[in-house]
């Protein structure tokens, strides 16, 4: 099985976000005027305090997902519908499990997680957003 990896952007995002985990690849630029590209990575080293200047931390689809639930409350989840699309919800995880996001027709279960990780992102941006303006 093919593991499925987030976008550069995606993974830029999610570190602004304090995505921390151990992850088995990266994604790599050897010089300032390369192109990002994903690299294998041993999980001894970590990019927390690299500030994404030759290397960022590339999660698995899946892994985001999960951080995205267990840290920020927010489940992500991608739903087959009646004519073999995808649709996916993103949902804050409280008393209530209110639909924040939902987008449907997609072609693949990767692509409406995806989807879904990005929406879940934006969401996260506007709190911390809407935190700072409050200060």
């Amino acid at each position: 099985m093919k593991e499925e990896y987030v976008t550069y952007e995606q993974a830029v995002k999610l570190k602004k976000m304090g995505f921390d985990w151990d992850v088995n690849k990266v994604y790599h630029r050897p010089s300032t005027l390369a192109e990002w590209e994903l690299f294998p990575w041993h999980s001894e080293y970590n990019d927390w305090n690299n500030e994404g200047k030759f290397y960022i931390s590339a999660p698995t689809l899946s892994l985001a997902q999960k951080w995205l639930r267990k840290k920020h409350c927010l489940s992500v989840e991608p739903i087959c519908n009646m004519v073999r699309q995808w649709n996916v919800n993103v949902c804050e995880i409280d008393n209530f499990g209110i639909a924040v996001y939902s987008k449907m027709n997609l072609e693949t279960y990767e692509s409406a997680l995806s989807a879904g990780i990005d929406a879940a992102l934006r969401l996260l941006t506007d709190k911390l957003n809407s935190l700072h303006d409050k200060e």
